[in-house]
């Protein structure tokens, strides 16, 4: 769940997406296609965007005051916009499409006009009166949206426009390049935050120094004198440290390993990283026992290392314990000279969940990345990866006899009947074909398991419901379509998560009206009955059984008050629910009960998890 108050200005303008645009075509605007002419404008257009204050108040804009959501007591931005055409565009047919997670929708001028969307896709448009852009002729406007923005990472990528009949095209100059010097992501069409304390400061009270390159050099350049703070590299740091004796043992004759008691696989992982570090394995080298403890301790994930000049021992109750030991000893390594220090080590988790919670549904990151990450979770003995798959914006994981679920949900582009994919959003561009868009198969997603399993990391899926389910209700809406025009309607109803016929308006905390699985529908519950199993039957496959599951259960906006399925479910169901405000606990609860009855723990955001009655729920719940 993001929750920000980003200004996240990324336009987005529909049409074909041509990179090179000739100098010629541009001079001889007239003779090229009305799509060649787009293609040609956005590659050239250039956007400026400048915050011209962050505001406590006084929310104005050309002597208009904003509407209710903002009114003189809201926090507000005002920003200014420069479109500077290189060629031009005549008529006023287009469209600019950019995200904003706060919301843009007031007055722009004589220009334009902004209408939202939802989430936070707006649409910039020109008035009936605007002829078209002229080239070198550069157009302003200001805006004013909800909350602060205190940085230019703030505006999002891939602006594109769209003309009715053509194909979307990405303005080319809010795409986001690599700095030459470090490669990090730059974003040329967001102006600097220069004026600090009209941009930055929040009142005059605020004493907040703008984290400069130059004020963080100066703030740490001293760190490198005090070497007593890097003394030992165990991260973290272990329950307690002694040191031997001075001088060091070598390892550069790599290492002779002799495992007693425990598996040698649950081991390689460790084994593994000892030799990216350039120690190897050697009937030559130091050698190294493994050998498990004779009385099991009261943390079975603890360990001790010593290291001498005869060797190098760990003992551990548990080949979790062992890993642990191994991967403390690469930590120890210099591999400047591969050497380490004689110490004895004696360590064991303050906590039993060490957890990385990594969101691939917002915006997707390959299952190399995942890979990656987890070798760098077990080098900091990290445990617990909560891995969301699924939210507003994306659905990542293949589900068996749903491909709906990743043919619609794992894509986002310019398609406003959601019939192939998403509505863009977090400035994805709208071509579906992003480094943002994509999903695991249930291949891939096996493999992760096994890999985490590898590295004695348990991954714990989460698909936030019955809020941020977007992704999946469009999912299931498309579904529904699909079977219904083949004249199936019992298929088309089988695992819909919608009632067509509510008419509750409401808005979730990032803006969406249409986010939320309608919890009275039993083809709700005959869903999740079909999402448990399958990811049992994966887990299963992968060799890490699922034991624990996050529901997510935060932040629900509820669709439910004007639904005529729930209006008829608070008039008679057994479960005891009579009013509108016992729905989410109700889905909480049943959504609990499921997961218990196979065998699997829950999990979720005390937020959600606080309303409901504990003596509905399972005995574990983790929040």
């Amino acid at each position: 769940m993001y929750k920000i108050s980003l200004l996240s200005l990324s336009v987005a303008i529909l049409a074909g997406c041509n990179s090179g645009a000739s100098t010629s075509l541009i001079e001889d605007n007239s003779q090229l296609s009305r799509q060649q002419q787009l293609n040609a404008f956005a590659d050239t257009l250039d956007v400026d965007i400048e915050i011209i204050a962050n505001k406590s108040g006084n929310c104005t804009l050309a002597g208009k005051t904003l509407e209710e959501e903002l009114n003189s007591k809201a926090a507000c931005m005002e920003a200014t916009w420069t479109l500077i055409p290189k060629t031009e565009y005549v008529g006023n047919d287009w469209s600019i499409y950019f995200s904003q997670t706060d919301t843009v929708k007031y007055p722009l001028g004589e220009n334009f006009d902004i209408e939202y969307i939802n989430g936070d896709l707006h649409r910039l448009y020109p008035k009936k009166e605007f002829s078209g852009f002229v080239a070198d002729q550069p157009i302003k406007f200001h805006m004013i949206g909800k909350g602060y923005v205190v940085t230019e990472a703030e505006f999002m990528p891939n602006m594109y426009i769209a003309e009715e009949g053509l194909s979307p095209v990405i303005i080319k100059d809010t795409q986001v390049k690599p700095d030459a010097d470090t490669g990090l992501e730059t974003r040329s069409f967001a102006r600097d935050l220069s004026n600090y304390a009209a941009t930055f400061k929040r009142g005059d009270s605020d004493q907040t120094i703008l984290a400069t390159s130059s004020h963080l050099f100066d703030k740490y350049k001293n760190n490198a004198d005090k070497p007593e703070w890097v003394k030992q590299g165990i991260v973290p740091t272990p329950k307690s440290v002694a040191v031997l004796s001075k001088g060091l043992v070598d390892l550069n004759k790599g290492i002779n390993l002799h495992i007693n008691q425990f598996e040698g696989p649950s081991l390689v992982k460790a084994f593994e990283r000892l030799d990216f570090l350039g120690v190897k394995k050697s009937k030559n080298g130091i050698p190294v026992v493994i050998s498990q403890l004779e009385t099991n301790p009261v943390n079975q994930e603890g360990y001790e290392l010593i290291i001498n000049d005869n060797g190098i021992g760990i003992s551990a109750w548990s080949e979790t314990g062992a890993f642990y030991g191994v991967m403390s000893l690469a930590s120890l390594i210099n591999i400047d000279n591969l050497t380490i220090p004689k110490l004895l080590v004696r360590d064991e988790p303050r906590f039993e969940y060490r957890g990385m919670h990594v969101d691939v549904s917002r915006n997707f990151r390959s299952k190399q990345f995942v890979l990656d990450l987890l070798d760098q979770m077990a080098a900091y003995k990290l445990n617990k990866l909560h891995l969301q798959v699924g939210d507003d914006e994306g659905w990542r994981l293949e589900i068996k006899d749903l491909p709906e679920l990743t043919d619609i949900g794992s894509r986002r582009c310019h398609d406003m009947t959601e019939s192939t994919c998403l509505l863009p959003q977090l400035g994805g561009g709208p071509l579906g074909n992003s480094d943002n868009d994509g999903y695991y198969s249930i291949e891939d997603y096996i493999e992760i398991i096994r890999a985490a399993n590898a590295r004695h990391i348990q991954v714990i899926p989460s698909f936030d419901m019955p809020g941020h389910s977007r992704a999946v209700v469009k999912a299931m809406e498309a579904r529904y379509r699909h079977y219904f025009a083949q004249g199936d309607v019992d298929k088309a109803n089988e695992y819909l998560l919608s009632d067509f016929d509510d008419t509750t308006e409401y808005r979730s905390i990032q803006n969406y009206n249409d986010n939320t699985i309608n919890v009275c529908m039993e083809s709700t519950y005959h869903f999740l009955d079909k999402l448990i199993d399958e990811l049992i039957d994966v887990h299963k496959t992968a060799g890490q059984p699922l034991t624990q599951y996050h529901l997510g259960a935060d932040e629900t906006a509820g669709a439910w008050k004007e639904s005529p399925v729930c209006k008829a479910f608070l008039a008679n169901n057994q479960y005891g629910v009579r009013e509108v405000k016992g729905l989410g606990p109700y889905f909480i609860e049943r959504f609990s009960q499921l997961l218990e009855a196979k065998g699997v723990q829950v999990a979720g955001w005390s937020d959600g998890l606080g309303h409901t009655n504990v003596e509905n729920m399972p005995s574990f719940v983790q929040s």
